[in-house]
C-alpha cells in the first residue's frame, strides 16, 4: 500500500469516527499502522486500526 493509499485510508477512518484529520494526527497513525504490520506482517491489517 503506499503512502498516498495509507493516507487516504486513515483519513477516511478518522472521518468515519467524527474526528478532526490533522496531519500529525494522521501520521501517527500511519506509524502506529506499520509497527502494527511489523508485528503482523502484512500492510493489508490497517482495518485493525478502525476498531
Amino acid at each position: 500500500m503506499s503512502s498516498d493509499d495509507q493516507t487516504k485510508v486513515i483519513q477516511q477512518i478518522l472521518k468515519d469516527k467524527g474526528q478532526t484529520e490533522s496531519v500529525l494526527k494522521v501520521g501517527a497513525y500511519k506509524i502506529s499502522a506499520k509497527a502494527y504490520c511489523a508485528l503482523n506482517g502484512a500492510d493489508s491489517t490497517l482495518v485493525g486500526l478502525a476498531g
